[in-house]
């Protein structure tokens, strides 16, 4: 409410402009939310911008009325002394004019009054496409309440489409913002990248900027902030975020690949994310296990399960597990499957077959049509894992023996630092294809 209401009135003109679609009907609707005024809102505009149907005048110019600024021409000839209408009967009658109290056509300049209380429509403008007329909305002395400003919308349409407008705001000088919402509203649907089905009891995990999060590299990371399932229609909400923070999603499926989703969103937005989740192909590698391995970390890179990691090498406990040894460490095949903002030689320059064309020779393809038509893309001598907590490339570079910069995130999406992958997000691993063996479903 208003901690000072003094009165304070205010009346002044607003100028706006106003071109013609040269469809069939061009329409001009103003209104003002100050409904109790008693003083007219006065339009001016030039001579002739609106029809004017007097039988007399329309036989005189042989029934066809010209568009502004021609119509100037019959100023001086048919409204000098100017014509005057009053009443809503009369006035819409001649005019079409619904909501004016009175209509003046001089012979420069055609002049509305209307009420505050009553809409003024304009119906059968006559303006040309090419050249604009200037329209002048005269505002009375107002008492401008303080917790409500005057507004008064002039709003175009052709043949009965919204095609534009201008707004005019007045507030009390006493007037102070309130301040604004600092939240916003998050809506993600996960669905299956083949069918398009929604994926149920899937968590996505949300990731908020922390300024004093602290990284191998420096101050200031995301970090998991909530972890939430997808219901049966495969959507999460989560309401009331705190906005203007830098966010990712990141979803936890087993066996199936998405690309994280990076964004700012600002207050009171409402933000819908769709996110296609991918079905991967189990695989495995061969790997020398080194000193200081553990099981629990090295499973959670394969996206499998200690007991997964065990059973495929027929060891009964991970005390079995012993530096130097040779084993088969689960992951996924090295299959693409493209985004819609996505590009073919961008796939090919990531994964280091130059362009399209070098993507299309490994997947076997002599014709560049079939690559784009192809479902999913394979991607040679790579492997897929999973980025765990506080891992960075460099580190999963090291436990594969790479040289550093050889592992990369899957997928085009934003990091604040390209060398932090997010948790959980897939990372590709150059693996020699001397070393894959092939194993798990086709």
């Amino acid at each position: 409410m208003a901690q000072n209401n003094k009165a304070f009135n205010w009346s002044g003109k607003y100028d706006f402009r106003i071109c013609g679609t040269d469809l069939h009907e061009d329409t001009l609707r103003i209104k003002s939310n100050y409904r109790k005024q008693e003083e007219m809102l006065k339009l001016v505009l030039p001579t002739l911008c609106i029809t004017y149907a007097d039988l007399k005048f329309q036989d005189s110019i042989g029934g066809v009325q010209e568009n502004y600024p021609a119509s100037q021409a019959y100023g001086s000839a048919y409204f000098d002394p100017p014509v005057v209408i009053s009443g809503g009967q009369d006035i819409e009658k001649f005019t079409y004019i619904r909501g004016a109290h009175k209509v003046v056509i001089g012979s420069r300049e055609t002049t509305i009054e209307f009420p505050s209380w009553s809409d003024l429509v304009i119906p059968r403008l006559r303006i040309d496409r090419e050249k604009f007329a200037d329209f002048n909305l005269h505002v009375p002395k107002t008492n401008i309440q303080v917790d409500v400003p005057l507004n008064i919308t002039a709003l175009q349409y052709a043949d009965g489409r919204h095609i534009g407008g201008v707004k005019l705001e007045k507030r009390h000088p006493d007037w102070k913002p309130t301040e604004g919402k600092k939240e916003y509203d998050l809506w993600v649907k996960v669905i299956d990248g083949r069918t398009l089905k929604p994926i149920p009891e899937v968590m996505v995990e949300i990731l908020q900027w922390d300024p004093k999060l602290q990284t191998p590299y420096g101050t200031g990371g995301l970090k998991v902030d909530k972890r939430i399932y997808t219901s049966g229609d495969g959507i999460v909400q989560a309401q009331s975020r705190p906005s203007n923070n830098l966010e990712a999603l990141v979803i936890r499926h087993r066996g199936f690949r998405a690309v994280a989703r990076c964004f700012k969103p600002l207050a009171g937005q409402n933000v819908r994310v769709h996110m296609r989740a991918w079905p991967l192909q189990d695989d495995t590698i061969h790997y020398k296990w080194k000193n200081g391995d553990d099981v629990s970390e090295i499973a959670e890179l394969t996206g499998h399960t200690v007991s997964e990691l065990l059973r495929i090498n027929n060891l009964k406990d991970p005390s079995a597990l012993k530096p130097g040894m040779q084993i088969l460490l689960p992951c996924y095949t090295a299959m693409y499957n493209m985004e819609q903002w996505d590009n073919l030689d961008w796939l090919g320059k990531a994964f280091g077959f130059k362009d399209a064309k070098g993507l299309a020779e490994v997947n076997g393809f002599k014709d560049m049509k079939q690559l784009s038509r192809a479902p999913a893309l394979m991607l040679p001598g790579w492997k897929f894992f999973f980025a765990r907590e506080k891992d960075t490339l460099e580190k999963i570079d090291s436990i594969f023996d790479l040289k550093k910069g050889s592992s990369i995130t899957v997928g085009r999406v934003f990091h604040p630092d390209s060398r932090i992958p997010y948790p959980g997000e897939t990372i590709a691993v150059p693996i020699e294809q001397t070393k894959i063996r092939l194993k798990g479903k086709k």
